[in-house]
This record gives C-alpha cells, sequence and structure tokens, in this order.
C-alpha cells in the first residue's frame, strides 16, 4: 500500500541558517496532484522556516548537518 506524505530536507548551518531547503509531496490519489504546490509551499515549508533548530555537535562544536522532516496522510 503507497501513503501520501509532503517531505523535506535540508542543511542546517552551524549559525542556526538553513540552506538547500527542499520539499516534495507524494498523493496516493493522482487526482491529487493538483494540490501538491499547495503542500509543497507553504505547511512544511513554513514550519522548517520557523522552527528554531538547534545545530549538531561535534565535541560541543556545532557543525553543518543534514536533517529532515516528513509527514503522512491518509
Amino acid at each position: 500500500m503507497t501513503y501520501s506524505y509532503t517531505s523535506t530536507g535540508f542543511i542546517l548551518t552551524k549559525n542556526r541558517e538553513i540552506k538547500d531547503l527542499t520539499v516534495q509531496s507524494r498523493l496516493r490519489n493522482k487526482k491529487n496532484n493538483i494540490f501538491e504546490k499547495q503542500f509543497n509551499n507553504k505547511q512544511l515549508k513554513e514550519f522548517v522556516l520557523q522552527t528554531r533548530w538547534i545545530p549538531a555537535q561535534i565535541s560541543g562544536v556545532n557543525i553543518d548537518s543534514c536533517y529532515g522532516v516528513t509527514i503522512h496522510y491518509d
């Protein structure tokens, strides 16, 4: 069974900046693909940009790292 989802990937820099943000949706019912841009450009993108992410650390030093968030739909 396939599921519908919207997924994002991005780099969180050591200075808490978001870089290379990508968002994509996969919708189980192909008729709903007309709504794909709405999913991509709004909810998840806003969530990523408005969240106060904490950079990953190695030995107490902030580093750039890759993150991802996926939301599944019924």
